[in-house]
């Protein structure tokens, strides 16, 4: 009897183990001290944003907007005398803005927090690149390799005024996840030929089901 398993197109996956583990946090570090190095190294100061116009400008507002503790949308020392709502401008960066909220909040600089969250894009690219590749097969040193190129990539330098564009490390789990979608669909449809292997396999998905139910 075929398997769904063995029906995914492609999608060959293996387990993450301690090896690529050590790999993904040595990548991390090594990502985190390249892009330093190429923002400037020893001549960077944190305490002065990387970039100071056109949109970076309005980061570093939202920034000490939630650093005040007046939250997004309301803050009461911009536009006086009756303050400032961003209600029209929600914006869909809810994950971007808590980070820069906790970086705010535990440095107690706009500038410092804006440097920290645009650094950390490089060890989160790579770790994600990395453990994606193996995932999906590929050999630890050619993840690696790629890993590095996708983390320090020009792409993360050019946008640097869309702070949240740098944060591109979902995009390949984002990938990763899309590929499984589609193998399972491509699955579903091989397996359509065959109604004794159809209702195996839905019985199997069923049984697990029940057990995720009753755990």
């Amino acid at each position: 009897m075929t398997s769904p398993a063995s029906l995914r197109v492609g999608l060959t996956q293996v387990e993450i183990d301690r090896r690529d583990a050590f790999v993904a946090l040595a990548l991390a570090v090594l990502s985190a001290l390249l892009g330093w190095q190429l923002i400037g190294g020893s001549h960077f100061d944190w305490h002065v944003p990387l970039l100071y116009g056109r949109d970076s400008l309005l980061h570093l507002v939202f920034i000490k907007r939630l650093i005040d503790g007046h939250g997004y949308f309301l803050n009461d020392a911009q536009g006086f005398p009756v303050g400032s709502e961003l209600y029209d401008f929600p914006g869909s960066d809810g994950v971007s803005l808590a980070a820069l909220w906790a970086l705010g909040r535990a440095t107690g600089s706009a500038p410092m927090a804006l440097n920290i969250y645009y650094v950390l894009g490089f060890p989160l690219a790579a770790m994600s690149a990395y453990l994606v590749f193996r995932k999906l097969s590929v050999t630890r040193a050619t993840s690696a390799a790629f890993s590095l190129l996708f983390a320090l990539a020009p792409f993360h330098f050019l946008r640097l005024e869309h702070l949240y564009f740098t944060w591109y490390f979902t995009i390949p789990i984002f990938v990763w996840y899309g590929l499984r979608v589609c193998s399972t669909l491509v699955a579903s449809r091989k397996l359509a030929g065959n109604r004794r292997t159809w209702l195996a396999w839905i019985s199997t998905r069923g049984s697990w089901a029940n057990r995720g139910a009753c755990c």
